[in-house]
């Protein structure tokens, strides 16, 4: 038997859903009958081809049904033969293996369904309609079955065949089972225009008759079929565009959508290094090179070969990711190393690197302490006064004393390689000024200043001067015994200018090629330029004492600092003040300038972090019991000292992170200084003076090397010595 001879239900069951789908699609697809002036018994709906029945509305041959149990359809009004329905219950639905006997039909032609005759609604589609002048003869129940090549209407004559498109044809033909209704719909969402209402409205009716199940599968087919590579169609340089905009976790989870994106994410190009400074991991490039460069020396130590640069870079990313999380994580026990030094004086200036921290204090004595073991290495004797001004670069340290005298070290061997001799009081500040390109010449070559790396020493005897700088050489054995060389100032090679001008006491020096600035107790800033050795401008606004000054290279400003409470910013191209920072009640003398931020603290206990395009308070730090007497920053976190506190702040946030200071016997704080992995700090405990250093990264090198196997596994786990933090960075993100 057909696919079409199922069951449907009950007579009336049927009648009511097929009534129910009837006027829906009728709605869609039929004539408008008083526009087409077609009677009743001529109009055959689109709707009994589409449901797979013929014949009148149900509602009409049930009102028709007679006592024999034959149901009367439009045979009766000269459409259609009578339906058998004796105990049965296909009730209206007619028996598609029964054919129609041939009769004389007519078609609207193909030009009246595309028509816009204003009788046709929108939504019609194709409209049969006989020919009212001729009627068929009533049925005879023994009549011989018409062959099936014979199932079509009559198409011949003017209106036939011949009229009507080659892609219509497959509608005029009557369904005889479900395939060939599947087959018919299918062919009319085709022949519909693309994108039309007709298209849409057909699916939507259909799905509306669609049973749950059907319409969940049908959900996740579409959902599949819209998901696209939306990289893959892009043009390399747009993809790197948006790579790079991408954080670690986004970075991570896309290089395991798919192998591609794989080796788009870790083989073409390093997205790394970019965003670990986009961060502020790193400072800038070259402080990544270099700290890929020591991973890449350990990874091939315990590896035994080389990694890819973007896998190096991914690694370099990772390790400094950690250490600041454990920075941030107040539950975090950095390893510490307490040195004790100095006996009880004042560390007066505290400077360290991933090897060493050097101090010196008003004992007259510079001292040298190994980073990682606290061993003492080095005392570098020789002032007869207390150190008050210190800084280094490379193998060469330069201090200046009470004791009036500059003194230039080899720091390797700790021998005093050059005394100058020039100020008439203590020198208190110092600052190197390395060669960098000022300009351009007029042969196109780049200018560069100073022609030989330079130093600047101030004074309280009111004058500032400029050194040649010797560099010591790290090859250099001499003896410690030797004498150094000495300048007395007088003209000789050693001393470039001695700059006259200020009427107090020079406080506070900042350089960068040929321009130096300097802060005085005589309330004034002065700009200098070394190339012409003469003060480019005076700056005149603050009402007391000068404290700290600070150059701000890349906007070309300069940044100060005074007793009178205030912070000003001063524009270096005109010598106009830019702006008044308000907000300290009294002595602001440290401030400290990166990328992203100025910090300044005062004697008020308090730090404020602001904003160094607009000038406004980003943040305001407070906690500290008494002045603040030293801090140091990044762009991510600040570190203040003040009496017995030492206290941890998110710069991004202004949060207070944590007490580092942890032992209840710490007195004053004088210096710190940090790094990404380190805090070193000078302090007071016990009435004697101590440095301690507190490491946040990772353990000794036998512990790193362990740590660092876990990192290159990702996934695979963390050694034993990781934290909670460091658990969910390499389980969850990595």
């Amino acid at each position: 038997m057909s696919d079409c001879h199922n069951n449907i239900g009950s007579r009336d069951e049927t009648s009511s859903n097929t009534d129910h789908t009837q006027q829906t699609l009728q709605n869609s697809f039929s004539f408008s009958q008083n526009d087409a002036n077609l009677s009743d018994a001529t109009v055959i709906d689109i709707t009994n081809i589409a449901s797979g029945y013929r014949g009148l509305d149900p509602q009409v041959r049930k009102r028709n049904m007679e006592d024999t149990g034959k149901l009367l359809t439009a045979a009766d009004t000269g459409l259609t033969q009578v339906v058998e329905t004796e105990n049965t219950t296909v009730g209206a639905y007619l028996q598609p293996h029964r054919p129609l006997k041939k009769r004389n039909t007519t078609m609207i032609p193909y030009s009246a369904i595309t028509s816009t005759n204003t009788s046709v609604s929108d939504d019609s589609a194709l409209v049969a309609v006989a020919d009212d002048t001729q009627q068929l003869p009533l049925p005879s129940p023994s009549a011989s079955p018409i062959p099936d090549d014979e199932n079509q209407m009559d198409l011949e004559g003017e209106e036939g065949t011949k009229n009507v498109p080659q892609g219509y044809r497959h509608l005029i033909s009557l369904p005889k089972c479900e395939n060939d209704l599947i087959d018919m719909i299918a062919k009319l969402v085709e022949l519909l225009p693309e994108n039309a209402d007709y298209k849409k409205r057909l699916i939507w009716r259909m799905l509306q008759q669609t049973d749950r199940p059907t319409l969940s599968l049908f959900n996740n087919a579409i959902k599949e079929s819209l998901k696209c590579d939306f990289i893959a169609g892009l043009p390399f340089e747009i993809t790197a565009k948006i790579i790079r905009r991408l954080d670690h976790t986004s970075l991570c989870r896309g290089s395991a959508v798919s192998s591609k994106w794989n080796s788009l994410f870790t083989e073409t190009m390093d997205f790394w290094k970019p965003l670990a400074i986009r961060e502020r991991l790193f400072a800038d490039e070259e402080s990544f090179d270099a700290d890929c460069m020591i991973l890449r020396q350990r990874f091939i130590a315990t590896f035994g070969y080389e990694p890819n640069s973007n896998e190096l870079s991914k690694m370099a990313y990772k390790r400094r990711l950690v250490i600041l999380r454990r920075w941030m994580d107040p539950n975090y026990q950095p390893k510490r190393i307490a040195i004790e030094g100095h006996g009880q004086n004042v560390v007066t200036c505290l400077q360290f690197d991933g090897n060493k921290v050097i101090t010196s204090a008003d004992d007259k004595m510079i001292n040298l302490y190994d980073v990682k073991t606290g061993e003492e290495k080095t005392q570098f004797k020789g002032h007869e006064g207390g150190v008050w001004a210190m800084k280094y670069i490379g193998n060469t340290l330069v201090s200046g004393s009470t004791d009036r005298s500059v003194r230039i070290w080899n720091i390797k061997t700790g021998r005093c390689t050059h005394v100058f001799h020039g100020h008439t009081s203590t020198v208190r500040c110092v600052e190197i000024l390395m060669p960098v390109q000022i300009g351009v010449s007029d042969m196109g070559e780049p200018v560069m200043f100073p022609p030989v790396p330079y130093l600047a020493t101030g004074s309280r005897d009111t004058t500032l001067q400029i050194w040649k700088l010797p560099l010591a050489d790290e090859k250099d054995d001499t003896d410690p015994s030797v004498p150094p060389i000495d300048s007395d100032g007088n003209e000789d090679e050693f001393l470039v200018m001695t700059l006259n001008g200020h009427t107090g006491s020079i406080r506070s020096i900042s350089g960068y090629g040929n321009i130096a600035i300097t802060g005085s107790y005589d309330t004034t800033i002065r700009v200098w330029d070394l190339q012409r050795k003469c003060c480019k401008f005076i700056l005149r606004g603050h009402t007391d004492r000068i404290y700290s000054v600070i150059l701000d290279v890349k906007r070309n400003r300069c940044i100060s600092g005074s007793i009178d409470s205030t912070v000003r910013v001063w524009n270096l191209t005109t010598g106009e003040l830019i702006s008044i920072l308000h907000g300290h009640q009294s002595l602001v003398g440290l401030i400290n300038l990166t990328e992203n931020s100025l910090v300044s603290a005062g004697a008020d206990s308090s730090l404020r972090i602001w904003d160094t395009e607009t000038g406004t308070t980003r943040h305001l730090l407070k906690g500290h019991g008494g002045p603040i007497t030293c801090f140091t920053n990044d762009d991510n976190l600040i570190v203040s000292g003040s009496d017995k506190m030492l206290k941890l702040w998110n710069v991004r946030t202004g949060e207070f992170i944590r007490d580092l200071a942890n032992d209840e016997n710490t007195g004053q704080i004088w210096q710190v200084k940090t790094d990404y992995r380190r805090c070193a700090v000078s302090l007071q405990k016990d009435d004697n003076t101590f440095v301690e250093v507190l490491d946040f990264g990772f353990p000794e090198p036998d512990v790193f090397e362990n740590r660092f196997q876990a990192i290159d596994n990702g996934l695979n786990g963390v050694s034993a010595t990781s934290t909670g933090i460091e658990d969910q960075i390499m389980s969850d993100e990595w």
